[in-house]
C-alpha cells in the first residue's frame, strides 16, 4: 500500500510543479509519516487517498499556499440549486472556525427562510472593483473572492464555533441574473433584522484609526462579544453614545472626519439602504479586530460637525446620522418618501451596475414606510437585470409620476439633461437612448457636487392642482396638461460657488445678487416695453439671506440691514426710480467671509427674464427662445425647447419672479397637451 501512496503523492507533486512552480525536492519532498502532516483530504474534494500526507521540506510553502496549489485539481464550487426558487428564502454563510489568521477560509452555504428568525451578521462593505483572486473553500471546493471579502471574513471568524454571516459576494450567485434579481428583492428584509450590521469602511491609515478609537472610547466590542451577548453590547453602546463627552482638537478631528467619510463605503448606493433599513442600533464599524459603535460616531458628527456648516459636499450633505432618525417605520409613510426625495440626497452615490441606482432605492422605499403595500405597485416585481438600463430608468420614472404623483422627478431629469450637455468629461457615463423627461441617474452619480441643493425648494407649498399626464408608447413621450406661457429673452449668469472648502464664503451670495442686478439693469435699458417687477427680485434677495442665522454668524440685524437696502432700492425702481442705485454691504458682514449663509436656493441658478419681466432663477442649459411652460401639479416652471410638434425638457425655474407659488389658470379650457420626448 505504501508504494501506492508514494505514487499518488508523486503524481500530485508533478501537477503542482507545472501549475504553481513548486520545485521537485526528490524523494525527501514528501513523506507518509503522519507526524509531519497537512491533511488535504479534509478540506479538498480531490482524488487523494485519505491517508496521503504531503509536505515540501525546503519549498517554504504555507498551508494556504499548498492548498491553493492542490485545489486547482478539484472542481470549483457550483451553487445547487443555482437559483433559489422560493422567493422568501436566502442563503446564509456558515463560517468555519480557525485558530490562525493564516488558515484558509472555509465555509458552507445554508438556505433558510426569511419568515424564520436567524441570528447572523449582515456585512455592509464595497467591492472596490477588486478582482476575485483570493481562494477560499466553500463546501470543500475552490471559491474565489475579493481581498476585501477575505479580510472581513478572516477577522470575523471565531476559534471554536461556526459564525453565521450574510455577505452578498458569496450568498448570491453572482453569475446568475435570476438569482441576483431574487436576492436583491429580499435585501430589505435581509438587512432589516440581522443580529448585527457590520460596516467594513476599507483599509484605513493610522491617523483615522486613532481618531475612531479615541472618539469611540469604551463604545467598542470584540467580534466574539457581539455573538455571545449581543443585547448587552447594544445596551453598552447606547449608554456610551448618550454619555459622550468629547475631548480633543476639534479642528484637527474635523479634517480627519472628512478624510474618513471620503472612504468608498460612504459614497455607494447600496450602503445607504443597508444603513437606513436596519430596525435596531446594532451597527458597528469593523476596524482592525474591534467593532466600534456607529452611534458614538454619529454623536460626534451631530454635535461637532453639523453645527459648523449647512452646506457639506458629498456624504456630508447626506448626513447618515440624521437619516438614522428616519429608520423607524412608524415615523414615516411611503407618501412622504417619494423617489425624488430620496434621490435628492443620494445623487453622487455610485453602483457597479447602473440599474442598481433604481433597485437599491426601491428597496429603501419599501422599508421606510409603515406598510409594505407600496412595494406591490413597484414597476418591478423582482429587480430584472436582463433589462437595458434605459428601460429600467424609464419604467421607474413612469411609476413615480403615476403612482406617487412625484413631479419633482422631472426636475432631476432637467438637471441630468443640462449637465450632460456641458460636462463633456463625463460623457462616457451617460445612458444612451433616454427621453429628456427621464433622469439619467448613472450620469448624475458622477457629478462632482453630489447633493444638488437646487433640485427642489421644499419651503414652497405643493400646488393645489393635480398632475395630469399620459404616456405615449409609440414616441416614448409624456403628455402633460399645461400651457406654453412665455419665451426666454435674457439669460443671466449662473451662480457657481467658488469656495473650495465645504463652508462657502458668505459674500458669494451678495456678489451674485449684485451681478444679477446689473444684468437686469442692462436688459431693461435695451429692451423696449420691458415691464420689470422689482419686488419679485427682492424676494430672491430676501430668500437668500438666512432668516435666523445659526451660531457664530453676524448679528441678525446685520442681515436685516442688508435686506432693508434691497427693499429701499426695489421701492425706488418700482416707484419710477432708476437702476443706477447701488447696494452697500455692511462692514460687519465683510468680516465674516467664511461664515454660514443659506445659499441652497441659489446654487447653480441662472437669472431668467422674458419680455414680460423677471421669470425667476432656473437650472438648465438655456438658450434665448426657449419656451416657458406651466403644468398641472408642478410648483416650478418647465423650460422646454421646441422640435416641431413636440418639446424636449431643458430645465426648470423657481417661480421667484412674475409668479410666486403656484401658477395656474382659472379657465382650464385654455390648457393643452404638451408632449415632451
Amino acid at each position: 500500500m505504501e508504494w501506492l501512496i508514494d505514487f499518488i503523492a508523486d503524481w500530485v507533486l508533478c501537477k503542482m510543479q507545472r501549475r504553481k512552480g513548486i520545485r521537485n525536492v526528490g524523494n525527501s519532498g514528501y513523506v507518509a509519516d503522519q507526524s509531519w502532516l497537512i491533511d488535504f483530504s479534509a478540506g479538498l474534494d480531490i482524488p487523494i487517498c485519505s491517508h496521503a500526507k504531503l509536505v515540501t521540506q525546503d519549498a517554504g510553502k504555507s498551508e494556504s499556499e499548498i492548498v491553493t496549489a492542490m485545489s486547482e485539481l478539484a472542481p470549483k464550487f457550483q451553487y445547487d440549486p443555482p437559483v433559489i426558487q422560493n422567493t422568501r428564502s436566502f442563503r446564509l454563510l456558515q463560517l468555519h472556525p480557525a485558530t490562525s489568521r493564516n488558515d484558509i477560509l472555509r465555509f458552507d452555504l445554508k438556505t433558510v427562510s426569511l419568515d424564520d428568525r436567524h441570528f447572523y451578521d449582515a456585512i455592509s462593505y464595497t467591492w472596490d472593483a477588486q478582482l476575485l483572486d483570493v481562494q477560499a473553500l466553500c463546501e470543500g471546493r475552490p471559491f474565489f473572492i475579493t481581498r476585501n471579502c477575505q479580510r472581513i471574513l478572516t477577522t470575523l471568524r471565531l476559534e471554536d464555533r461556526i459564525r453565521q454571516v450574510w455577505i452578498d459576494q458569496i450568498c448570491i450567485n453572482q453569475s446568475s441574473l435570476e438569482d441576483r434579481s431574487r436576492n436583491v428583492a429580499n435585501m430589505g428584509d435581509i438587512y432589516r433584522y440581522p443580529g448585527n450590521v457590520i460596516i467594513w469602511p476599507g483599509e484605513l491609515d493610522n491617523k483615522i484609526k486613532e481618531f475612531l478609537f479615541r472618539i469611540s472610547g469604551d463604545c467598542r466590542a470584540t467580534v466574539r462579544e457581539c455573538i455571545e451577548d449581543p443585547n448587552a453590547v447594544s445596551l453598552k453602546m447606547f449608554r456610551g453614545a448618550m454619555g459622550f463627552n468629547y475631548a480633543g482638537d476639534i479642528e484637527t478631528d474635523k479634517k480627519t472626519y472628512l478624510e474618513f467619510v471620503a472612504s468608498p463605503w460612504f459614497h455607494r448606493m447600496w450602503t445607504f439602504q443597508e444603513f437606513v433599513i436596519l430596525y435596531h442600533d446594532a451597527l458597528y464599524f469593523l476596524v482592525d479586530d474591534a467593532l466600534l459603535s456607529y452611534m458614538r460616531f454619529s454623536t460626534f458628527e451631530v454635535q461637532h460637525v453639523l453645527p459648523s456648516s449647512t452646506v457639506i459636499i458629498g456624504l456630508q450633505t447626506l448626513k447618515q446620522a440624521l437619516l438614522g432618525q428616519l429608520r423607524r417605520p412608524e415615523n414615516q409613510s411611503n407618501n412622504e418618501w417619494t423617489l425624488s426625495s430620496l434621490l435628492k440626497h443620494l445623487i453622487g452615490r455610485r453602483c457597479g451596475d447602473p440599474r442598481d441606482q433604481i433597485f437599491a432605492i426601491l428597496a429603501a422605499l419599501s422599508a421606510l414606510g409603515p406598510e409594505r403595500k407600496a412595494a406591490d405597485s413597484f414597476p418591478f416585481r423582482l429587480p430584472d437585470y436582463s433589462l437595458p438600463v434605459s428601460q429600467v430608468y424609464e419604467k421607474t420614472t413612469l411609476w413615480a409620476l403615476s403612482e406617487q404623483k412625484d413631479v419633482r422627478i422631472l426636475y432631476l431629469a432637467a438637471i441630468s439633461t443640462s449637465e450632460a450637455s456641458r460636462r463633456h468629461d463625463l460623457r462616457n457615463h451617460c445612458t444612451s437612448d433616454l427621453p429628456s423627461w427621464v433622469p439619467d441617474l448613472q450620469y448624475l452619480s458622477y457629478l462632482d457636487r453630489p447633493d444638488h441643493p437646487g433640485i427642489m425648494r421644499p419651503k414652497k407649498p405643493l400646488p393645489k392642482s393635480k398632475l395630469t399626464f399620459e404616456y405615449v408608447p409609440s414616441s416614448r413621450a409624456i403628455r402633460l396638461k399645461g400651457l406654453i406661457c412665455d419665451t426666454l429673452q435674457f439669460i443671466g449668469t449662473e451662480f457657481i460657488p467658488c469656495g473650495t472648502d465645504f463652508v462657502p464664503p458668505t459674500l458669494e451670495v451678495y456678489f451674485i445678487l449684485g451681478t444679477w442686478w446689473s444684468e437686469m439693469r442692462a436688459f431693461a435699458q435695451q429692451a423696449s416695453g420691458f415691464s420689470y417687477t422689482a419686488e419679485r427680485f427682492l424676494s430672491i434677495a430676501k430668500g437668500s439671506i438666512h432668516e435666523d442665522p445659526p451660531r457664530n454668524t453676524p448679528p441678525k440685524q446685520c442681515f436685516q440691514a442688508f435686506a432693508e437696502q434691497y427693499t429701499h432700492l426695489a421701492e425706488n425702481v418700482y416707484n419710477g426710480g432708476n437702476f443706477n442705485a447701488e447696494v452697500t454691504i455692511p462692514d460687519e458682514l465683510k468680516e465674516f467671509e467664511n461664515e454660514i449663509c443659506d445659499l441652497t436656493s441659489l446654487y447653480h441658478q441662472t437669472l431668467l427674464i422674458s419680455e414680460h419681466g423677471l421669470i425667476g432663477t432656473g437650472l438648465g442649459d438655456f438658450q434665448v427662445g426657449d419656451k416657458i411652460a406651466i403644468a398641472a401639479g408642478f410648483d416650478q416652471l418647465l423650460i422646454l425647447r421646441a422640435f416641431g410638434s413636440h418639446y424636449q425638457l431643458i430645465g426648470h425655474a423657481n417661480m421667484d419672479g412674475l409668479m410666486d407659488g403656484e401658477a395656474w389658470l382659472e379657465d382650464e379650457s385654455k390648457l393643452m397637451g404638451i408632449e415632451i420626448r
